[in-house]
């Protein structure tokens, strides 16, 4: 998870949109010349070999973008963007000011999956296999399916790198426990442990440096989604768990909603961020859509409304671990929230509430 501004954008962020000169063509968005394939963007002082060499790598693998700065002398390439930089799209991408020539490759929804300079010796190999993982994550020849009814949900790969989802297990391993739902008992709300509709068991993350890094992460690189397809302006965490469904205790959760008590109408998504692969069961399923079962990747989140009835089918072998939050708003401020943007000082410990 690196924070360094000067490194380049880090694999699972979004690469961000821009309007640039576009040579022979005028001012051009980026956004609406890319996507929906592979793509390659390089940060160079004009068209060198190296350059050269890494667009012919990428020529029939995925759409091509070379940004040169606004004095540089440099013809325009077939099918080949050609962007001028006044120094603010380098800035944009997080690179360098030294001029040094980058490539950063994109996936077909213009996520970043590498960075690297194209000066070494192994940069083109580098490249070829970058663009071999874009291509095995939307084959071509893979059959399209005709979609006829699912939930409103936002599948987010990419989110922690596995080393991270390790990490976090590591944790649960420490330090856990069982943890119930919210219901009302004694004239008031609380949880309970109730093993007829929940049964999991929980690591509440309360290190302050691990929320920091945790909501500074999942800030770059899931929260511009959410921006950008649920036009909702999420700028807070509700704390950070880390869960397990077990087939020992047949793991599971029954349909619920989790925004329905004083204490949780603040929410507006619900974060579920897979830790781990090699187990059966334990996908989610959204009722009031239809039976479809939904499973994120090792590293990937499922963002959806926390509106929605849903629920957690039982685990059948081994563990299901997943990284847990809830997302919400200034407009739904409460105590307790980690803003996105890394805090000024350590957030206060999360809630246990029923998630």
């Amino acid at each position: 998870m690196n924070d360094d501004r000067t490194s380049g954008l880090s694999s699972g962020e979004r690469a961000p949109d821009f309007v640039a000169p576009l040579e022979g063509a005028g001012p051009a968005r980026f956004y609406g010349r890319a996507g929906g394939r592979p793509a390659l963007v390089i940060f160079a002082a004009g068209v060198c070999a190296s350059t050269r060499v890494a667009l012919d790598i990428a020529e029939a693998a995925a759409s091509r973008h070379l940004v040169v700065p606004d004095e540089a002398e440099a013809a325009p390439l077939p099918e080949v963007d050609l962007f001028r930089d006044d120094g603010k799209l380098r800035a944009a991408f997080r690179l360098p000011e030294d001029g040094s020539a980058r490539a950063v490759v994109l996936d077909r929804n213009l996520r970043v999956l590498d960075g690297f300079d194209l000066g070494g010796e192994a940069a083109a190999g580098r490249l070829a296999s970058l663009l071999r993982q874009a291509s095995a994550e939307a084959p071509a020849e893979a059959p399209a399916a005709t979609v006829t009814a699912q939930a409103p949900v936002l599948f987010v790969p990419r989110v922690l790198d596995p080393d991270h989802c390790e990490h976090l297990r590591h944790l649960w391993s420490g330090a856990h426990a069982d943890t119930g739902v919210e219901r009302s008992a004694g004239g008031r709300r609380r949880e309970v442990l109730a093993a007829e509709s929940k049964r999991r068991r929980d690591h509440v993350v309360e290190d302050p440096d691990l929320q920091r890094l945790l909501t500074r992460t999942l800030g770059r690189r899931l929260l511009p989604e959410v921006r950008r397809l649920f036009a909702f302006g999420a700028d807070r965490f509700e704390g950070f768990k880390i869960a397990c469904y077990e087939a020992s205790s047949s793991g599971f959760f029954a349909p619920h909603r989790d925004n329905l008590s004083p204490a949780t109408a603040h929410r507006r998504f619900a974060l579920s961020l897979n830790l781990n692969d090699g187990y059966d069961g334990g996908e989610l399923r959204f009722p009031e859509h239809g039976d479809s079962l939904y499973r994120p990747a090792a590293g990937e989140a499922l963002v959806f409304s926390c509106a929605m009835l849903h629920e957690v089918v039982p685990v059948t072998r081994g563990r299901r671990f997943a990284l847990l939050s809830f997302l919400f708003g200034p407009q739904t401020a409460r105590a307790g929230g980690a803003r996105a943007a890394p805090p000024k000082s350590p957030p206060k410990p999360p809630d246990t509430g029923e998630i």
